[in-house]
């Protein structure tokens, strides 16, 4: 389409000769043709046609610029001592690149030309043009400027003016068609799952407006359309387009347009850009600490969890889930432990976070499990875990004394001034192991030297396993109470201690006493009838087996006679409870009769005498041991026998 428009005042003019053409005189007389009037020179008229655009001149144009043409007459100077001819009327017309004819002046514009001459030219009426590509021909505008009629006004009267004609080309180049395409980001980088986003802008930079402009991607279909037309000097930013990548990869992009109109037919337009796209994986971090620790079972484990995403991105539905499996293989959703967090910024962690859980007895293994999803995507990404071990313990020590001296009515007896065995067994009755162990007196009890000891030499006590010592106390004077402390160490570093039951020992003292006296010298005839009284006491605090008196002489008279029994004759009692034991307190009595004749002195149960009798008593004590003289000096008692003169 375009727009012819006469306007009122010029252009400036003269800004640009596009072309000159020179035109010859045509007269309408035939027999004029050729022939200069009388005193000028005829042969030549100038005209001129000048383009200009809106900034007042053009070189190159585009479609839809608006140009303004204007066509000057003038008389071109002619070699010296020639006369130019001055020359009037006739008309001006413009044609331009479309075809149209546009007078300018004479005719019916109502705009006359008048005298034409050397350095005065005539100026017709600019005309407007817009630039329409279908007037073109091999990217080529071209305007035409026709003068016609023009009459010589210096020829002499009675000649016939000769005629002038003349006419003069203006072709302009249209800039060549072109199409410019820019796609950014120059270079990404997308994540697992994460699209690859692009951004076109086409922009037309030639001198024809296009149709079907086509974008052509073959790694991003997304970005594939076609657009009906783009003007010149239009700039276009397309709809973003995306591709999901798993890999680098370089993204090329290109467009095609077609031409239409002053150009050869078919004739297209191309331009491609190349971005980057650089893929990368991301993981969530997760931290699960301590890596181990050993809790009671009455105690609750406290877990530390801190999870951390990418420096290069956020994450949206980060989610933490924690579980552990038992040591029968049983699995436990820790349920305290887990957290979500709608968005994670990039570079920065989610806030840290402890939990505390109670676990069975055993070893128990702890996983939390992190993940979260990538802006723009909706699947997680790969789980990230970190693992903890926690053993719930039940610790247990305990401690066994005992002694291993005679046990007298349930009560360990020894003699006084005598020590006691002892043994001491350290058991570990729980299921973890037990170290730096020792054991040790109570405090306020009697300390035993040797059953105080550190354990450490041994080792470790594992469950289920005992350590035995055995030591024994210091000489014992009456009856003690002992009570020793075994301590330890568990697996978690606390202290585990135990006390044993008090452990009794019992003192046995046993004594007894021995008594004899004699009544008589009764005479009968010439006997003289003696009566040994003869007893033996319990002063002790044990009962006595085995008891008897055994009684000699001083060896002038010999005495054979059995020892004196509870079960002898001449036992007279004192077995209060007929136990047949001399118990503490208990005493027992012999009589036993003595003959003296004619010097002798005869015991009248199968016996033989001295001067000197001595008894001597013997028993058996709880612990089997001989209670007699000399350790016990009252076991032995003497007297003297009278012998009768003859």
């Amino acid at each position: 389409m375009s727009l012819i428009q006469r306007n009122a005042v010029p252009l400036v003019l003269l800004l640009a000769i596009v072309a000159i053409g020179v035109g010859a005189f045509l007269s309408r007389n035939p027999v004029a043709l050729g022939e200069s009037p009388q005193g000028c020179n005829a042969s030549a008229v100038g005209i001129s046609i000048l383009a200009t655009d809106d900034g007042g001149q053009v070189s190159v144009t585009r479609h839809g610029d608006t140009l303004s043409y204007q066509v000057i007459l003038s008389i071109p100077e002619l070699p010296a001592g020639d006369t130019a001819c001055n020359y009037g009327d006739g008309q001006l017309s413009i044609v331009l690149p479309s075809g149209e004819e546009v007078p300018v002046a004479g005719g019916d514009t109502g705009v006359t030309i008048d005298t034409v001459s050397v350095g005065n030219p005539f100026s017709g009426e600019a005309v407007d043009y817009t630039v329409n590509q279908a007037d073109a021909t091999n990217q080529e505008l071209t305007a035409r400027a026709v003068y016609s009629g023009g009459v010589s006004l210096s020829v002499p009267e009675g000649q016939d003016p000769p005629e002038a004609a003349a006419s003069v080309s203006n072709t302009i180049k249209i800039s060549p068609p072109s199409i410019t395409m820019v796609m950014s980001p120059d270079t990404q980088t997308v994540y697992q799952g994460q699209r690859a986003d692009f951004y076109i802008t086409l922009t037309n930079t030639g001198g024809f407006a296009l149709s079907d402009v086509t974008i052509a991607d073959p790694e991003a279909p997304d970005c594939n359309t076609t657009i009906v037309a783009l003007d010149v000097g239009e700039e276009m930013a397309l709809p973003r387009c995306s591709v999901v990548s798993d890999a680098d990869f370089t993204n090329t992009a290109s467009v095609t347009a077609a031409v239409v109109g002053g150009v050869p037919a078919g004739t297209t337009v191309s331009d491609s850009d190349a971005v980057e796209v650089v893929f990368d994986e991301v993981e969530v971090g997760i931290t699960l600490r301590p890596a181990m620790q050993i809790v009671r079972t009455e105690a609750a484990a406290e877990l530390s969890i801190v999870v951390s995403t990418p420096s290069v991105t956020s994450l949206n539905d980060v989610t933490v889930r924690v579980t552990s499996v038992g040591a029968d293989g049983a699995t436990m959703q820790l349920t305290d432990c887990d957290r979500d967090w709608e968005v994670v910024r990039e570079a920065s962690a989610a806030p840290p976070y402890t939990c505390a859980v109670s676990l069975p007895a055993g070893r128990n293994v702890i996983t939390a499990i992190a993940t979260g999803v990538l802006p723009g995507t909706d699947s997680p990404l790969p789980e990230a875990s970190a693992s903890a071990e926690v053993q719930v313990i039940a610790p247990g020590l305990a401690i066994v004394a005992a002694s291993d001296a005679e046990m007298v009515a349930g009560v360990a007896t020894v003699r006084k001034g005598e020590s006691t065995p002892i043994s001491i067994t350290v058991y570990n009755n729980g299921d973890s192991e037990l170290l730096n162990l020792s054991v040790s007196s109570k405090d306020g009890y009697p300390a035993v030297e040797g059953c105080s000891r550190n354990l450490n030499s041994l080792g470790r006590l594992g469950p289920d396993e005992n350590i035995a010592i055995d030591c024994s106390s210091a000489t014992l004077e009456a009856m003690t109470e002992f009570i020793f402390i075994a301590s330890g160490t568990a697996e978690d570093n606390s202290a585990e201690t135990a006390e044993s039951e008090p452990l009794s020992v019992d003192i046995l003292d046993p004594s007894t006493a021995l008594g004899m006296s004699q009544q008589g010298n009764a005479m009968l005839l010439q006997f003289a009838v003696h009566t040994l009284t003869i007893t033996e006491t319990n002063d002790g605090d044990s009962p006595l087996d085995n008891v008897r008196v055994d009684l000699s002489s001083n060896g002038i008279v010999p005495l054979n006679r059995a020892p004196l029994t509870r079960d002898s004759a001449e036992y007279v009692g004192g077995d209060s409870n007929d136990d047949g034991l001399l118990d503490p307190g208990e005493t027992w009595e012999w009589r036993v009769v003595t003959l003296s004749v004619a010097g002798d002195v005869v015991l009248l149960s199968p016996a033989a005498a001295g001067l000197e009798v001595t008894a001597i008593g013997y028993g058996t004590d709880v612990l089997n041991g001989e209670v007699t003289h000399p350790a016990d000096v009252d076991e032995i008692a003497t007297i003297t026998v009278p012998i009768m003169a003859p």
